[in-house]
Formats: C-alpha cells, sequence, structure tokens
C-alpha cells in the first residue's frame, strides 16, 4: 500500500543551524547500537511498539486516519502498533531504527531499499487482512486506490519512509544522527542514493535540503487533495556515489 508523502516532520519548523547536536564522541558499544553521550541508537524491537507507532504516527497524521483507520484514528493507532509487532511488511520494527535517551524512545528512522517494495506492499496487505477482517481490509483498499499507480520513487535507492522525534526532544540533533545512520549503512551496502518524500508545504523540506538533498519531481493526487485537503509531496533524492 504505497504512502507518498507519509514523511513529514511534523509539530514544528526544521532545526536551526546554530543549534548544537549531539556530542559527536559517538561509539559503537556492540554490533548495531551507536551510542552517543546521552543517546543511543539501535536496532528496534516488538516491544517498543506503543512509542515506535506514536511516533510514525505523527509522520502520517490525516493521511493515517484516513487509510489505516479507516476513518478512525484510534483504529489507525491501533493498526500501527500491529504493524510495527509483525515482521515483514512496511511499518515492521525489522526496518526501523531507534533512539533513546535514558531508554526511552524518542525517535526514530523507517527505511528500505527500493528493490524490496513490492513484496512489502505484499506483505503489508496480508498483514491489514490478517489483522483487520475482510471488511476493514476492502474499506482500506477502496480508499488508497488513488496510490496505487503513484510513485514514491523511480529508480534504485535506499528509500526513507518514516523519521521522527518526539516534540519535547527536537532541536537536538536527533534527526541528524538517525538520518547519518541510515545513510552509512546504505554506503556500506553499496547503495548509490538516498530517497524520501515530503509534503508540499512542510518545513522539513529546509532540513533535508540543508542535509543535501534536492527536489527532484513533484506529484498531486486531485481526489485526495478534495477529500482530504492534501497537496501532494515532493520527492527528495540525496546521491551518494
Amino acid at each position: 500500500m504505497p504512502a507518498p508523502g507519509w514523511l513529514v516532520w511534523r509539530g514544528g519548523r526544521a532545526p536551526r543551524r546554530h543549534r548544537p547536536a549531539w556530542p559527536s564522541d559517538t561509539i559503537t558499544s556492540s554490533p548495531g547500537v551507536i551510542q552517543s553521550r546521552g543517546m543511543e541508537i539501535q536496532p528496534a524491537r516488538p516491544e517498543m511498539a506503543p512509542a515506535a507507532s506514536a511516533l510514525i504516527y505523527l509522520t502520517m497524521g490525516k493521511m493515517a486516519d484516513y487509510t489505516l483507520g479507516a476513518g478512525d484514528a484510534r483504529r489507525a493507532r491501533r493498526m500501527l502498533a500491529s504493524l510495527f509487532r509483525a515482521e515483514n511488511n512496511r511499518f515492521c520494527h525489522r526496518l526501523t531504527d531507534v533512539a533513546l535517551v535514558s531508554g526511552r524512545v524518542v525517535g526514530l528512522i523507517l527505511s528500505y531499499p527500493t528493490s524490496r517494495k513490492v513484496a512489502l506492499e505484499l506483505a503489508t496487505a496480508a498483514d491489514l487482512l490478517r489483522f483487520g477482517g475482510l471488511p476493514y481490509f476492502l474499506d482500506v483498499v477502496y480508499r488508497t486506490l488513488p496510490l496505487a499507480f503513484v510513485k514514491e520513487w523511480d529508480g534504485a535507492a535506499c528509500f526513507i519512509a518514516h523519521l521522527a522525534v518526539s516534540p519535547d526532544y527536537r532541536r537536538r540533533g536527533i534527526g541528524r544522527a538517525l538520518l547519518a545512520t541510515v545513510e552509512g549503512r546504505a554506503r556500506a551496502r553499496g547503495h548509490r542514493a538516498l530517497a524520501l518524500t515530503v509534503e508540499v508545504n512542510s518545513p522539513a523540506l529546509a532540513f533535508y535540503r540543508h542535509l543535501g538533498f534536492r527536489i527532484t519531481g513533484n506529484v498531486m493526487i486531485p481526489s485526495l487533495r478534495r477529500r482530504l485537503g492534501y497537496e501532494g509531496f515532493y520527492r527528495l533524492c540525496k546521491e551518494l556515489a
């Protein structure tokens, strides 16, 4: 189930350039775990679903309510938590890195190779049917039909589907650190680009452009504009080669 434009840094302006980030004395304490003074980035686990799914919900907003919630915000949150606990869908913990402060999940980034997109979409559909039942599933399919043939990205890349930081922990460099984690892994695996989408008029656009992303296109979906006031999204790319 495509989700273009769901990567949105909501609830504040992009981080100011002069704001101090986490200290640079970053160490790796164990495989997959990156630590800095006061913060740790590590692979997500299923038991993190309550906090992690709430952060994913922040990136989706009314789109989550309309699609995954079938018009119900509480159902959208419950479904995101269920999908996060599962293994192979596009919202699952296995695609996610989290930022922890004092053991609390305060940020996350969810990414995957674009080559896995179709398999992830099919697994997501199967999980929606399994968790929600047939009537719910058919409603979601109807609501997401306008997205069915919309491409979030055209080409090979590491796609960043969701990036979110808790409101109380923004402007501390956590978002940058999460992006750097994914970028480093993408380079190590031979990816030539990072790709993402940002909702039109989002303050996150300036943040990403400052970090080297460039706009490569924009997409409007008239039916969703009529139903939700959704203005569409920009495609952004950062070359790694």
